[in-house]
């Protein structure tokens, strides 16, 4: 697991969150809508830090949106990193500016939709509406995000008064503990931002990747599996996937709205496959190996939920007869 792809999935889960009763959910929900666009529809330059498993990261974002309504973004280390992100609408390149190893991520990690189910996150999560400080300089609300039961994580959430930006965001498991940190530490929202920003002057000096997003939006099922989870917990439903190819079976992610769990099955085959448990900060990846129908399987469950939540859905998978 690399630190880009831990740094968008950190920034996706901590865009959500649900209100806990009647008197503040008005003002909670007109928080959230706000929050699910910010990143999308304001102009802006900014430097963030990223904690997790004991390592820290500082990062600069800087976002505008085309007259046409396409957004246009770079992601950068500040600090040692060897890779770029670029980013005009579903368009990515990334580029491997230095001689470490360059990993190249989905998109910038503030693209796309957040809100995934805005329903289905009230009935799994409270949120309650805290004090006011300040955050990168900003004037700032802090909500908190606490689960129902004990199969995801909590959140401590600290919005930007004017623009409704994420300005902090703290993971936490069961006991309040913090696993990973995203924090801006500079916020300047911009009428405009020089086209010069987003040349991707340095693929010269770097190996380069580029490729097309899927649309945001994407209507119908996931592809069919010859497999099936038989336990998630509750409020967790499949939202997207991929169909079997080559010794793959296929795969499934599956969300509550906030937090997300990827399922991974493939035909064990002649491959020298490890069984166990890894983790990076709250995202926890179980691999384990079964027997079933046709064979041997191995599946692998990534997510950002609690061990145990993760491999009870790895011990749940079934491959369909057939």
């Amino acid at each position: 697991m690399n630190k880009p792809r831990a740094v968008r999935a950190l920034l996706v889960l901590c865009l959500l969150a649900a209100p806990t009763g009647a008197a503040a959910e008005p003002s909670a929900v007109n928080w959230l809508q706000r929050m699910n666009d910010a990143f999308r529809v304001n102009t802006y330059d900014g430097e963030f830090v990223y904690a997790h498993a004991g390592r820290l990261g500082t990062l600069r974002i800087v976002h505008a949106v085309d007259p046409d309504g396409r957004e246009r973004e770079k992601l950068e280390h500040m600090d040692g990193g060897s890779w770029e992100v670029y980013r005009h609408g579903n368009q990515v390149t990334c580029v491997n500016t230095g001689s470490g190893e360059g990993h190249c991520v989905n998109s910038g990690p503030f693209s796309g939709g957040f809100v995934h189910d805005l329903a289905r996150v009230q009935s799994n999560y409270r949120l309650q509406v805290g004090g006011e400080g300040r955050k990168a300089g900003r004037d700032a609300i802090e909500i908190g995000i606490r689960p129902k039961d004990a199969d995801r994580y909590g959140y401590q959430l600290w919005l930007d008064r004017e623009s409704a930006m994420l300005l902090t965001c703290l993971l936490k498991d069961e006991t309040g503990s913090i696993l990973e940190r995203f924090q801006f530490t500079r916020l300047d929202l911009r009428e405009s931002i020089p086209a010069a920003e987003f040349e991707i002057g340095a693929a010269e000096r770097g190996s380069v990747q580029r490729f097309e997003l899927p649309a945001r939006e994407q209507g119908g099922p996931p592809p069919a599996v010859p497999w099936q989870v038989t336990w998630l917990p509750n409020g967790f439903v499949a939202v997207k996937g991929q169909a079997p190819a080559g010794d793959s079976a296929g795969a499934r992610v599956y969300g509550d709205g906030l937090a997300m769990i990827s399922v991974f099955v493939e035909a064990a085959g002649a491959a020298s496959w490890s069984e166990g448990v890894s983790r990076m900060g709250a995202t926890v990846e179980v691999r384990k190996k079964f027997a079933g129908s046709g064979g041997d399987w191995f599946v692998t469950v990534v997510g950002e939920v609690p061990e145990g939540t993760a491999r009870r859905v790895a011990d749940s998978v079934r491959v369909n007869p057939g």
